[in-house]
């Protein structure tokens, strides 16, 4: 391998993570990395290591291998190459050239801290009257910083109905006047304890016979489940389409935690529930503000801001309802693959294996997921080993829950 200067400063801005940096940024990250040739037939990384380094393919083609022998080419200057090749750690594939091919080399810690550092401000790289006007993602930034973005509260029969369960008095007769201020919520309720998702063993006509078949608990996850897309409310046309997708990608999660959850005897299926409809919940309040701000805004941003703040978002939404500390928990680490915990009854390893399986189903917005078989998840949710014909039962399964659900929803 031959080390050469660094690269021209458009030759960064092919890559997506560079392609919004000013000139100043760009000159800090050239002089931050490597440039490489190197031969055809070249190892540069093995499947499992945990190294810290990023590669960026300027020119040529590197070949990715997988544990099981499948293979893909990243050819320079195609769509795939925009990004680092193989991010994942421990790496999940092995990086091999085919042909004479040049790359840009970054320590990962060091790049992923200036990334970090300067989308907020650029006040510490030069001069204040070169500031440019703040982008959509800096004012978000800086309003989620110093406290100023409203998170949502939750929906007001929700509320009602957890402080009636948190007397250590209540009747069933008490939660039922409490739903039936609220109509729809009422009969939504009621239609779930004679859905295919809760039915129990005998049907119900009266809204305190679907509590007591239901449970206390499952009815409270319920209303609040019921009662989310509440929230879902923007104003702006071209910003339904997405919280339409959040609100169905939530929806299809759930449904898997659900029929994960009905193969374990270590999970509640309707707690399940709730911790996938709930597991990404702070993307509502970026939506919100993008709905609530004259500032412009592209979809690119908004994925941005949710990757870069969701889940802490959504931590401090569920803490602001008072949700258990183990919901909040699986939230925060739901994107983790390698989130390791033997605990039984973790959320958070049953929410892991739905988002796999959401991913595995929907490999167009995930084209590199880890094998199973290497995700500690997959031995601590009480169900065994995985193969693909189980994993269509689930797909299979969460299907019909969805059907169910969306049913309910429905429901007035």
């Amino acid at each position: 391998m031959e080390k050469n200067n660094q690269p021209p400063l458009d030759v960064l801005q092919r890559f997506a993570c560079f392609e919004n940096l000013n000139k100043q940024q760009l000159i800090l990250i050239a002089a931050a990395c490597e440039q490489l040739s190197v031969g055809a037939k070249k190892t540069l990384f093995n499947i499992g290591e945990t190294d810290d380094k990023e590669y960026f393919l300027l020119s040529g083609a590197i070949k990715l291998t997988a544990a099981d022998g499948i293979s893909k080419t990243i050819i320079a200057d195609s769509k795939e190459a925009i990004a680092p090749l193989a991010r994942l750690k421990p790496r999940l594939f092995k990086g091999e050239t085919t042909q004479k091919s040049q790359l840009l080399v970054f320590d990962q810690s060091r790049l992923d801290q200036f990334l970090s550092s300067n989308r907020t401000t650029l006040s510490s790289l030069i001069h204040e009257d070169e500031i440019e006007e703040q982008s959509f993602f800096d004012k978000f930034s800086e309003d989620l910083t110093q406290n100023r973005l409203q998170l949502p509260t939750l929906p007001q029969i929700a509320v009602a109905v957890k402080e009636e369960l948190n007397r250590s008095n209540n009747h069933l007769n008490d939660i039922a006047q409490i739903l039936k201020q609220d109509p729809a919520i009422a009969a939504k309720v009621l239609a779930a304890a004679n859905s295919p998702l809760f039915r129990g063993i005998n049907p119900c006509d009266t809204l305190s016979g679907a509590i007591s078949q239901l449970g206390t608990k499952a009815t409270e996850q319920l209303v609040i489940a019921l009662s989310l897309q509440e929230l879902l409310q923007v104003k702006s046309r071209l910003l339904r389409p997405q919280i339409n997708e959040f609100w169905r990608e939530s929806v299809e999660v759930a449904c898997l935690s659900h029929a994960l959850a009905k193969h374990s005897n270590q999970f509640n299926p309707e707690k399940a529930l709730l911790v996938g409809l709930v597991h990404n919940i702070g993307f509502i309040p970026i939506v919100l503000y993008a709905d609530n701000t004259d500032e412009e805004c592209t979809i690119a941003e908004l994925d941005e801001l949710n990757q870069e703040y969701g889940r802490r978002i959504t931590q401090a939404i569920l803490h602001k309802w008072n949700f258990p500390e183990d919901i909040a928990e699986a939230a925060l680490h739901s994107h983790d693959w390698y989130y390791v915990s033997s605990k039984p009854e973790d959320y958070t390893n049953l929410l892991i294996m739905a988002q796999l399986h959401y991913a595995m189903f929907n490999r167009t917005h995930f084209p590199e997921l880890p094998r199973i078989s290497l995700i500690p998840a997959s031995k601590h949710i009480g169900i065994g080993d995985f193969n693909p014909q189980f994993s269509l039962q689930i797909k299979k399964e969460a299907d019909k829950n969805m059907e169910s659900f969306h049913a309910l929803v429905a429901n007035k």
